[in-house]
């Protein structure tokens, strides 16, 4: 049987009532209600803006009282997955859970971790200490990661990067002075090397090579992990009103102590060229300090006889890749994380992997065990104190040199850039045994960091009331929101120590207005009686729980100009 519907007909419907209206004030009532409901929904399981106060996720984010950041967190995402290392992730601080952190994950449950060289090596959580070194692997970043990381490590300070200050960082190294020539109206360096090869390495002018702690002068590593970027303590001071808009200035981290700085071979050369006449070749050289490979590479011109080749060690890569003349092409020379990259215009041409020992640091220091005290009031009480791993005296030349052989070429555009590098900081652990569901989290900034290198717990034996013991744990230098600038903290054990003004107490349990303090793993402030305090000890508390890992910091949502997502 078939159904004509042009002809069918249907019953008409019985037409709708008007509802009636409620109310205008019960009306906008519910819609509010709904609107608030929704709101708290979403903040609950879906997304959270968050504002960042602190120095230790610098560059990357940045923390400044005035034009801070502030970020969106997606909470959703661990509900669906676990989190990934290299993720920045907010999270509850595991010594005082009523204050969330943010910093980027770089150690997963069950695995040995290790810091050598500013570099993350891990290996299987199943073998014992000396084998895991032993077989220990470098983690490398993403490439999209990496390339953030180096867009926000530059070598050179802002208001330096420029043609007009090209010889105070570039040092004629093959060839003459004469044989380069700046134009400072074009931004552009011109290399004359007709029969010959010119190239210029990396230097210091004379201000940048050494520092000064208290009247003592310290050398200066040429590639350092000191901080350079546009808003390191070097950048241009700028208005509130600047700062609320999000413009580049100094924020609050200032990089490494005097003394602390440390040599960093994980670099990115770049720069546009453009060669005059098709013959000769683009030479690029990295020396690593670690390990003292050559990593050299040759880029042919295109139309000459000048193969283009990356020898990286004793392996020799020939590459299907030339330099056009007359026009502009951007290159790019990585080293990082054991691994060579050559970019031409954005295009990967090769990418070689290698593997050396690593140096071991001046004292291995394992993590998770019991620590001596770590409160002291200020640096004069701590005495002087090294570097754990003083990698500024690494046992090869660390060094940055390009160049062009054979003709004549235009440079533009050149930057050179660091990696992060992860310091082996002084009562910091520098290997980690994480146990399952656990997480270990480092700061971007690692020389101004606070973060699980260095958390220590303590576990305060107290006796009650009923005469019954029991035991507390909480951070041992009692970070809480709830304490502001201008408390005055004294340490009940040491007298001795003067008392002093600070955002937080160096010591936790602590003294204020005359009484006792103790500040646990909850965020509780709960008032002891000295006489009753049993025993006070300290260890370290590295890892984060998986329950307590809350969201993927992914997105900056304020100030303005730096709106953008989060890697």
């Amino acid at each position: 049987m078939s159904l004509d519907l042009t002809t069918r007909r249907f019953w008409p419907f019985k037409k709708k009532e008007k509802r009636p209206s409620l109310g205008f004030w019960r009306d906008n009532i519910e819609s509010l209600t709904v609107a608030i409901l929704m709101a708290l929904l979403i903040k609950q399981f879906v997304f959270e803006a968050y504002a960042v106060p602190t120095e230790s996720m610098e560059p990357t984010i940045i923390g400044r009282t005035v034009g801070g950041d502030r970020i969106i967190a997606n909470k959703f995402l661990y509900m669906m997955r676990d989190p990934k290392r290299w993720e920045v992730m907010i999270f509850q601080y595991p010594l005082n859970r009523s204050t969330n952190y943010v910093k980027r994950c770089v150690g997963l449950p069950d695995e040995w971790l290790f810091i050598r060289n500013g570099d993350i090596y891990t290996a299987e959580a199943a073998l014992d200490h000396k084998a895991a070194l032993a077989a220990a692997t470098v983690e490398r970043k993403p490439n999209d990661l990496q390339e953030c990381l180096f867009d926000h490590g530059q070598c050179i300070p802002p208001g330096e990067r420029t043609v007009k200050r090209f010889r105070r960082y570039w040092a004629t190294e093959k060839g003459s002075a004469t044989d380069i020539r700046i134009n400072e109206d074009d931004e552009v360096v011109r290399m004359v090397a007709s029969d010959h090869a010119v190239t210029v390495s990396f230097t210091r002018p004379d201000s940048q090579k050494k520092r000064f702690n208290g009247s003592e002068s310290v050398d200066v590593p040429l590639i350092n992990n000191r901080r350079y970027d546009d808003w390191s303590p070097m950048a241009t001071e700028c208005s509130s009103w600047q700062q609320m808009l999000g413009v580049k200035g100094p924020a609050t981290g200032g990089g490494p102590m005097p003394g602390y700085d440390d040599a960093v071979g994980d670099v990115r050369l770049a720069f546009e060229v453009n060669p005059e006449s098709s013959k000769g070749s683009v030479i690029l050289e990295i020396m690593d300090g670690t390990h003292g490979m050559p990593i050299r590479l040759t880029l042919g011109v295109e139309g000459s006889d000048e193969k283009s080749v990356l020898l990286v060690g004793k392996k020799s890569v020939a590459l299907e890749a030339s330099i056009p003349t007359d026009d502009w092409t951007a290159v790019e020379f990585w080293n990082v994380d054991d691994r060579v990259r050559v970019l031409i215009d954005s295009d990967e041409v090769a990418s070689v992997d290698y593997t050396h020992a690593p140096i071991e640091p001046a004292a291995v220091v394992m993590g998770g065990g019991k620590t001596s005290d770590p409160a002291y009031p200020s640096n004069t009480e701590m005495g002087e104190i090294p570097p754990v791993q003083p990698t500024h005296k690494l046992p090869h030349r660390n060094n940055v040199s390009f160049g062009f052989d054979g003709g004549s070429a235009s440079f533009r555009e050149i930057d050179l850039a660091r990696d992060t590098y992860y310091t082996a900081a002084a009562r910091a652990a520098t290997d980690f045994a994480i146990p399952k569901r656990k997480y270990l989290m480092f700061g971007d900034n690692s020389p101004d960091s606070l973060d699980a290198r260095g958390w220590k717990k303590t576990r305060l034996t107290y006796k009650g009331e009923d005469g019954k013991e029991m035991v507390w744990e909480g951070d041992a230098e009692g970070v809480s929101d709830s304490d502001g600038p201008g408390h005055v903290f004294g340490n009940p054990e040491h007298p001795e120590w003067a008392t002093h003004s600070n955002t937080r107490p160096y010591v936790n349990p602590f003294t204020e207005d005359g009484k006792i303090w103790f500040i646990d793993n909850r965020g509780n402030r709960r008032e002891l009686e000295k006489e009753s305090i049993v025993k006070r000890e300290t260890y370290f508390g590295h890892y984060v729980d998986r329950d307590h890992v809350m969201a993927r910091a992914y997105f900056k949502f304020w100030p303005p100009l730096a709106i953008g997502v989060i890697r």
